[in-house]
């Protein structure tokens, strides 16, 4: 399935009593199931699914609105169950439309055949997450992807020597990205405002660098939210998860800055 942007898709599933999430989840297991609607009809679920998409970002390093669409619901089910990319720096797409026409059965996809999957791979998944501190459902993600590109080389049995290197790569790649790309956990507007903050300042400035507040206040938007931003970054820096300060600039003009806290006990329980 692709719907292009998948903004809308994740904003309904972070409604009240939105079951979308759940369902997804399910559904990377299993292929075959029966749904109920509000309205008591059963809906039959037959398929083996893959959504693509993208979210937009309204300009360079701005990834709040990925945390506000990947929202609590999405934590430990459909986060670590997607794959994510992220456009490099300075890149713009051009787009070209598609030539060669609709691919068909007779192109010999109806030929693929998923490949078996030895029992020695999960036994080297297992290590693997251990010896590069993996994240275990991504790397079960990237073996699928691997499956997927066995199954066009004709491969029939993936093993753990033909896919070790790829499937780490892309593991790591994902891990670094998820340093990134972080969901929002805040369920309510100071819980969502507090999390943007800290995932601003360890992105920006994960070694305790100083930060401009006022540069941080308007790239996590938090001004959308009124004047809840001040009561928020006063709390975080009671519970010693910040530390504010202020320089005087050249124009003689007082900038308030913001950093990170090392060490604090919230840092060590994640």
């Amino acid at each position: 399935m692709n719907p292009d942007e998948l903004g809308f898709l994740l904003e309904r599933s972070s409604l009240d009593g939105a079951s979308f999430p759940y369902v997804l989840n399910r559904a990377y297991y299993e292929t075959i199931f029966d749904l109920t609607t509000a309205g008591g009809k059963r809906v039959p679920f037959n398929c083996r699914l893959s959504v693509i998409g993208g979210i937009s970002i309204s300009s360079e390093g701005d990834y709040e609105a990925f945390g506000d669409l990947y929202g609590p619901k999405t934590v430990g089910g459909l986060y670590d169950r997607s794959l994510f990319g992220l456009k490099p720096s300075g890149f713009e797409y051009e787009f070209m439309p598609f030539s060669g026409g609709h691919a068909s059965i007779a192109m010999g996809l109806g030929n693929l055949k998923a490949p078996s999957v030895s029992q020695e791979v999960w036994e080297a998944k297992n290590h693997w997450v251990k010896q590069y501190g993996l994240n275990p459902r991504t790397t079960e993600s990237a073996i699928r992807v691997a499956g997927i590109c066995a199954a066009y080389d004709g491969v029939t049995t993936l093993r753990p020597q033909d896919i070790e290197k790829s499937v780490i790569a892309l593991s790591l790649y994902e891990t670094r990205l998820q340093l990134i790309l972080k969901p929002n956990t805040g369920k309510n507007d100071d819980g969502v405002l507090a999390n943007k903050f800290l995932n601003y300042l360890r992105r920006n400035g994960p070694n305790s660098e100083w930060l401009n507040e006022r540069d941080m206040l308007r790239n996590t938007h938090a001004y959308d939210l009124g004047t809840r931003a001040d009561r928020v970054l006063a709390s975080l820096e009671y519970n010693g998860e910040i530390e504010r300060g202020s320089s005087v600039a050249t124009n003689g003009n007082r900038k308030r800055l913001v950093r990170l806290v090392i060490g604090n006990p919230v840092e060590e329980q994640t």
